[in-house]
Formats: structure tokens, sequence, C-alpha cells
């Protein structure tokens, strides 16, 4: 079993791995010198891309069964979920007090029955 995952692993590894190789092509592959940029030391070989990290790329992607949320979309999920919790203890108070309600009018007749005959 582990060996698959292995194969598996290291396939999709190696697939990722070629693509990135195919899209950085310089014409100085092979030499491992470095380059100032704006300050920042980058190898000629892993030129900075404009490509989001991979990733962020996965988790966009529409197969993808995780999401990346900004503040706002996670603000506006809470609010569905607080309003949906707010509506269903709204429903379970309205039952409770309909219980209540059934239990006093029972009581109320237990009591009646038990006063009348009683009197009887």
């Amino acid at each position: 079993m582990f060996s698959l995952f292995g194969f598996a692993g290291q396939h999709l590894y190696n697939a990722l791995d070629a693509r990135h190789n195919t899209s950085s092509q310089s014409p100085f592959q092979g030499t491992n010198t470095t380059t100032s940029n704006n300050n920042h030391n980058t190898s000629i070989l892993h030129p900075p891309t404009d490509q989001p990290p991979l990733w962020k790329r996965i988790l966009s992607s529409p197969w993808s069964p995780i999401k990346v949320l900004s503040d706002s979309d996670y603000e506006t999920l809470l609010k569905q979920k607080l309003l949906r919790l707010e509506a269903e203890i709204a429903r379970i108070d309205e039952e409770i007090a309909r219980c209540d309600e059934e239990i006093a009018k029972e009581k109320a007749a237990e009591d009646a029955r038990k006063s009348g005959g009683n009197q009887s």
C-alpha cells in the first residue's frame, strides 16, 4: 500500500517539476549564478514568476475539496451559520413553549378531574 502511495507521489512530483522546468526555461540553464534584481538575490535557475505558488493554484482549482476564503467571505459564512443557529434556537424555543402549554393543559384537566371526582 505504501509503495503505491510512494509511486503516485513520486510521479506527481516529477510531473510538477517537469512543468516548472518547462515554464521557467532560461538561456543560462545549467549555471548557478545569481543576479541582483531590485536588491533581491535570485537564482537564474529559479527566476521569480508571476504565477501564484503551487498550493494557491491547487486550492483555487474547481476540483479542490477545500477553498481559500478571504476575510469577507469567512465573515459572510460565519454570519450565515449564526443566522441558521438563531433560527434553530427560535424553533426549539417555540417547541418548548408548545410543550409547556400542553403540560399546563393536562395538569389543569387532571386537577379538574380530581376536584370533580372528590365532590361527587
